[in-house]
């Protein structure tokens, strides 16, 4: 006769806490998970990784301990037995096994971990923004009034129209995998696949947005996506190109900065003056750029301590293997006036959401790794480029 043992929902959150936690130490990775947790990537709450009393177990032993919590008799089955029965068997409203839950739960503290913590650039120059479904959302820009108009001897105020606004859409898809572990990793208790699998993916996540946004950026020869009236977001017409094409210089920085100044906002009234706060170069020139901003003294031949009139201008340089040649793109600050918007789904958030099924196309389980979010070159006014030289 089988023996019933009650499982609380207290009892319930502390077996899913501890054994995740047991499995994020055996899988050598609960380092990085708890420097992932200090970025905040499991939010204000934090993580814990004392498994307590689940410590030692083998992927056997949580099968085990998972069906005896629910009623079932485990001690004489096989591994193979073992597994398949802790994978199916559900009780109550769940909709997924304890076994499962188990294993999800430190998957997926695993991939938020190296997500977080793999390093990206995009965030230095672009907005994160979200977006309630996954229609054309609409980012608008209005128009000013430039000045008031002289009061004549009349006394006659003239009406003023309203200025004529802007508006970009940006819109979000999706990205996704399945990962799946298979029914002979369990059996073999094989955790260098919690390490192979969860890390690889969260770093994978990661690694589709910043790939996502240089890709955007590199084309039409660096000058980035066509935009709706056929021309790149680069364009003479927008006024955020300097035609005198410069090596990096003090001079040239302190050209393209004028470019920038000399925006207009959407009605042509009123200059923004924005300043260019972050610069996005190649690799291979990102030694110079950071000599050039530090400098006391304008670094040019021939100019004996003269001043350097941009020493300081950026309060950040990306340089990116992702990047050829020498082109560089000044951007504003993406607080004040963003050139590039990287949007999420408001529900699902800035990350990597894990859903999980019973596999079928392998024996095992499977989870499906997807991320929605979308990329949009939104303001043209906030960046410039320059071909370099």
């Amino acid at each position: 006769m089988y023996s019933h043992i009650e499982v609380t929902d207290d009892a319930q959150d502390k077996f899913i806490r501890g054994t995740g936690a047991w499995l994020i130490r055996r899988s050598g990775h609960a380092s990085e998970v708890e420097r992932a947790a200090k970025l905040g990537a499991y939010g204000s709450a934090g993580i814990e990784l004392d498994p307590g009393e689940f410590r030692g177990m083998t992927l056997a032993d949580l099968a085990r301990e998972c069906l005896e919590r629910r009623g079932v008799d485990a001690r004489r089955m096989q591994r193979s037995e073992l597994f398949s029965r802790a994978l199916n068997l559900r009780t109550g409203y769940q909709t997924s096994s304890d076994f499962a839950l188990v294993l999800e739960n430190a998957l997926h503290k695993l991939l938020l971990g190296a997500y977080a913590l793999t390093a990206d650039t995009w965030k230095r120059f672009c907005r994160q923004g979200t977006v309630k479904d996954f229609r054309a959302s609409g980012r608008y820009r209005t128009g000013s009034f430039g000045v008031l108009d002289d009061v004549g001897e009349s006394g006659e105020i003239k009406n003023k129209a309203i200025p004529d606004g802007e508006k970009v859409e940006i819109s979000i898809g999706t990205k996704g995998n399945i990962i799946s572990i298979s029914r002979v990793a369990l059996i073999n208790d094989d955790m260098g696949v919690f390490q192979d699998l969860a890390t690889k993916f969260g770093r994978a996540a990661a690694l589709t947005i910043e790939e996502h946004v240089y890709r955007e950026l590199r084309k039409n020869s660096g000058l980035g996506p066509t935009q709706p009236d056929g021309n790149p977001f680069f364009h003479a017409s927008r006024s955020n190109i300097n035609a005198t094409s410069s090596a990096l210089s003090v001079a040239g920085i302190n050209a393209d900065r004028v470019v920038m100044a000399q925006q207009k906002d959407p009605s042509g009234n009123e200059f923004i003056d924005l300043r260019p706060a972050v610069l996005v170069i190649p690799i291979g020139l990102g030694g110079d750029a950071r000599v050039i901003n530090d400098a006391q003294y304008d670094t040019t031949a021939n100019t004996f301590q003269k001043p350097n009139s941009v020493r300081g201008l950026f309060r950040d340089i990306v340089d990116t293997p992702r990047l050829e040649g020498t082109r560089r793109y000044l951007f504003a600050d993406p607080n004040i006036a963003a050139a590039i918007e990287v949007a999420f789904l408001e529900e699902s958030g800035s990350e990597p959401r894990l859903d999980m099924r019973k596999g079928f196309e392998v024996d095992g389980i499977s989870w499906r790794v997807v991320l929605d979010y979308g990329v949009a070159f939104i303001d043209h006014r906030a960046a410039v480029t320059n071909a370099g030289a």
